[in-house]
């Protein structure tokens, strides 16, 4: 669940006024919800900006048992918007895989492979180079940069 929620949870959500939600505290409490944000630092974490001061009103929060997934959150710059984009990761456990449109399975022989390991090695300093011209990491490696490890490894 995620969302501008206009409101905030605690102090440390705003550096200017504080317009805490009793409302959203016991739905996040009562769904037994988890805030993805953690930040290591300590200090905020914000997602809107104003002259009165910065406040973290875009959140997102899911299950206990999915929080154990994250992979990461990041903020990120968003044009059509005066809102940060709030970008949540997760690392999906795919027990099989199945061979088919959406998916493909590399032959992982060739890893060990010199040869390959050595082109690998060449084209990832190339395509290193063209992560500035995405947005976001994970934009990059999907339209980027899997595409052409597949297509060497695959063809």
């Amino acid at each position: 669940m995620g969302g501008d929620y206009n409101c905030v949870l605690a102090k440390t959500d705003a550096t200017g006024h504080f317009n805490f939600s009793r409302a959203l505290n016991t739905l996040i409490s009562g769904y037994d919800l988890v805030d993805m944000w953690a930040p290591a630092t300590g200090r905020g974490v914000y997602t809107h900006y104003a002259r009165s001061g910065a406040e973290r009103l875009d959140r997102k929060y899911v299950s206990r048992q999915l929080s154990g997934q994250k992979y990461g959150i990041e903020t990120a710059v968003a044009a059509f918007t005066d809102h940060l984009a709030a970008i949540l990761c997760f690392v999906l456990d795919v027990t099989t895989v199945q061979r088919g449109r959406s998916y493909w399975k590399m032959d992982a022989v060739l890893l060990r492979d010199a040869g390959v390991q050595k082109i690998i090695q060449q084209r990832w300093r190339k395509w290193k180079r063209q992560r500035k011209l995405y947005p976001h990491i994970v934009i990059w490696w999907e339209r980027m940069a899997k595409k052409q490890l597949r297509k060497l490894l695959i063809t």
